[in-house]
């Protein structure tokens, strides 16, 4: 079995002024999330067993969340080499009443993971 792929990535943006989504997380929220030891998904699909997991994350320059993670399932690692595969995440777990308004918001599921940058290690 090959080593896992390492790679480091942005879990979610710098926050904006204001939401433009119900999963995106205020500066404050940011400052505080601990996304070390997620399991990794992909495309958001976590009915399927995890591909991986976070080894560390960390607040960015610019107010960003992001995040050293590996890829532990050999095809899905392959995928990310190649360039075929971007849409790594950490699920979303979100909870809005009928007229939008959220109700909770857990630090432990972050929207967005890894989407935007993804450098591979090795």
């Amino acid at each position: 079995m090959p080593p896992p792929l390492t790679f480091r990535g942005i879990a979610h943006p710098p926050a904006k002024a204001v939401r433009d989504h119900p999963s995106d997380l205020s500066a404050g929220e940011l400052a505080v999330t601990n996304a070390n030891g997620l399991p990794l998904h992909v495309e958001h699909d976590t009915t399927q067993p995890s591909v991986g997991h976070v080894l560390a994350s960390y607040e960015g320059s610019r107010g960003e969340l992001r995040v050293i993670g590996q890829v532990t399932d050999p095809a899905v690692a392959e995928q990310v080499k190649a360039g075929e595969l971007r849409g790594l995440s950490l699920g979303t777990d979100c909870i809005a009443d009928m007229n939008g308004n959220v109700l909770s918001r857990h630090q432990q599921a972050i929207s967005g993971g890894c989407r935007k940058q993804v450098t591979c290690l090795q």
